[in-house]
């Protein structure tokens, strides 16, 4: 488990499918976030890296965080986050609750009137025997002048997990949050990256497949540390979406902090839960 604090997205260095981004999560005082990834029951054996990007502007009017959280058992879920009447999504936050490496955010999706954010999160491939749930996170300002949603969608059965999937703001726009969609993931596909480049003009999205985890331990056809399986291409769909504003007179900075090392998906940290 590894986890860096300040301000999302985050980016998993290394990656493959056997690395889970498990939470993105804002602080109440919404001047932190801390991302956290969690190693998937099949473990992975190299080192790799925890990155957190904050997206920081002096606050806008209205600026607050609104946070819904789903029933707490052992099926797949989704959960909204809406804003009160009136403001807009700026930004989004994803929580997976004892997930133990079991579950993945598989949507982090503000709508497309930017008034709600809702998080899906999907067991894997050999399912969670306990209870989990997952928390979902809008931060929410009154509507500020251009701000739009802008999506883009990659090909059904991408040949290579690794390409990213960029989605661009309109020129003389700036980023203010991320959202992604894996289609027909299954709960199957692991999203490792969700990172907006360094001038906020794009966020960019990675997934890779999770490898199959047979009962004994020993892996399945359908991958082999995030390599894609013949039998699975049809699960390499996904989205990335950005909300985009014209935000001259609050310029936006891009604030990065990495860990790096090696940790098991048993070993715990310190939560932020303000």
């Amino acid at each position: 488990m590894r986890e860096a604090g300040r301000s999302p997205p985050d980016d998993i260095g290394f990656p493959s499918g056997d690395v889970i981004l498990d939470d993105f999560r804002v602080n109440s005082a919404l001047s932190t976030v801390t991302a956290l990834a969690i190693e998937s029951e099949a473990g992975y054996s190299d080192p790799w890296i925890m990155g957190a990007f904050g997206i920081c502007a002096d606050p806008p009017a209205g600026l607050e965080r609104v946070s819904a959280t789903s029933p707490f058992d052992s099926s797949n879920k989704s959960v909204t986050a809406p804003c009160p009447a009136g403001k807009r999504v700026l930004g989004t936050g994803a929580e997976i609750n004892a997930g133990s490496g079991e579950v993945v955010l598989d949507d982090v999706r503000p709508n497309p009137g930017l008034t709600a954010v809702t998080v899906q999160a999907l067991e894997d491939g050999t399912g969670k025997a306990g209870g989990w749930s997952v928390t979902a996170t809008a931060i929410c300002a009154d509507p500020v002048d251009g701000l739009e949603r802008v999506t883009a969608t990659g090909a059904l059965g991408a040949p290579d997990p690794g390409v990213f999937l960029p989605a661009s703001c309109p020129a003389g726009k700036q980023l203010t949050g991320v959202g992604y969609d894996v289609n027909a993931g299954g709960g199957q596909v692991v999203v490792s990256t969700v990172l907006p480049r360094t001038d906020l003009d794009a966020v960019e999205i990675r997934g890779f497949e999770d490898p199959d985890v047979r009962p004994d331990g020993t892996r399945g056809p359908g991958g082999n540390d995030g390599q894609l399986g013949p039998d699975r291409l049809r699960h390499l769909r996904h989205s990335a979406g950005g909300a985009g504003a014209g935000l001259r007179q609050q310029p936006l900075e891009l604030v990065q902090q990495e860990r790096d090392g090696h940790l098991s998906r048993g070993e715990d940290g310190p939560r932020d839960r303000r």
